[in-house]
């Protein structure tokens, strides 16, 4: 069993009797053999991907379909959904579907109850497209519960859109209101377990898996990291910000100076709330992939915040007790790197506030976009 789970489980024990039915969901964790059947499941889904049972896309349903101009049309069945129509059919339902609406309304169209497309539209949007659709294969590959990808749609060079699967469930941040401190350890637990595997996944080229860019939300300035940069590069650059950044205007920042890392680690980099989907049986799917890439372990610490739910920023006791229990998953999913939070945060300022004055280390501003190989899997609609 593992350390932190015996630790949790004593304490569970002595100041509080989980019960007969959440003693054997224990025993379920600690023997790696468990489907949570605790309760029952809050009505009603969302998100970013398709439904949960694989067999569902092979089969015709009368709930599939499509949306245009002239309103809903009919699709054929999910094998073939995509391959009959053109880029420009499918842009135009896209455009035309509806928004998927959580606690808020998302970017993420609604084609149908088992399709949904991400709108990708940036600059480098390829780039960001192709590191997006690269990673959730790779995580699916390691066993991490994503959505599949079944085509790419090109716009123009800044707007790609990713027809993906359509998870049903609902969000962590949806739920996180009015589940308790029993639930939350259950799904921390299981997180916890989904970034180990991922954290086991590691490479000395960082960035994102099909471009090698640096995408990240604490370094959206105007110096963008070379290609696959390496962990002591990294550091380096990371570590310039701190210290030598403008240093008769910003005060050097010694005590957060990080230590190069001897690999880099698969990080999802923005697992909040409304990221993790929770399906009908209790299982985690994670969404929304495009920060990923290898990164510092570190990272995926400073990614977990709790900004999309303002409301546990509030007074009251609710708000309180919300935000210690997204603490509390934080530290057993990720760890606890506080320090080198406090440094990626002063960064951001750092980078995105203030003229560099001098070039950063390990930097190109001509950086152009990458040529990834287009790859024809989903450019005609690709099924497992």
């Amino acid at each position: 069993m593992d350390p932190l789970l015996s630790s949790l489980s004593t304490i569970f024990k002595r100041y509080g009797d989980p019960g007969k039915e959440r003693a054997s969901i224990w025993m379920k964790i600690a023997t790696g053999s468990w489907a949570v059947e605790s309760g029952p499941f809050p009505s009603a889904h969302h998100s970013s991907g398709a439904s949960v049972d694989s067999a569902r896309r092979h089969k015709q349903t009368n709930d599939d379909w499509m949306w245009s101009g002239a309103g809903k049309v009919r699709l054929i069945t999910l094998d073939l959904a995509l391959q009959p129509h053109s880029k420009c059919e499918l842009q135009q339902a896209i455009e035309n579907a509806p928004r998927i609406v959580t606690d808020r309304e998302e970017a993420t169209a609604a084609l149908s109850q088992s399709l949904v497309a991400k709108k990708v539209a940036d600059f480098n949007a390829h780039d960001r497209c192709y590191d997006e659709v690269f990673a959730l294969e790779h995580a699916k590959k390691i066993g991490v519960n994503v959505p599949s990808v079944y085509r790419i749609v090109k716009g123009t060079d800044s707007l790609y859109y990713i027809i993906m699967e359509r998870i049903q469930g609902k969000t962590l941040e949806q739920l996180w209101s009015s589940i308790g401190w029993f639930r939350t350890l259950l799904y921390s637990w299981q997180l916890r377990k989904i970034v180990k595997r991922m954290r086991e996944s590691v490479s000395v080229r960082g960035g994102g898996l099909a471009s090698g860019r640096y995408f990240s939300p604490h370094l959206e300035g105007m110096n963008p990291l070379v290609r696959h940069i390496s962990p002591t590069h990294l550091a380096e650059h990371l570590n310039w910000w701190l210290v030598s950044c403008r240093p008769t205007t910003l005060t050097p920042r010694h005590d957060l100076v990080l230590r190069p890392l001897e690999h880099h680690v698969f990080t999802h980099q923005d697992l909040a709330p409304r990221n993790i989907i929770v399906d009908p049986q209790n299982r985690l799917w994670i969404v929304d992939w495009g920060y990923a890439g290898y990164f510092p372990i570190y990272v995926e610490y400073t990614g977990m915040h709790h900004h999309a739910m303002d409301w546990v920023n509030g007074p009251s006791f609710k708000a309180r007790l919300a935000r210690w229990r997204w603490f509390f998953l934080r530290w057993i999913v990720a760890g606890s790197y506080s320090t080198e939070a406090r440094a990626m945060f002063e960064i951001s300022r750092r980078s995105t506030r203030f003229k560099a004055g001098s070039k950063p280390p390990h930097t190109d501003r001509a950086l152009e976009r990458s040529v990834v190989p287009v790859d024809s899997r989903w450019e005609l609609g690709f099924q497992d």
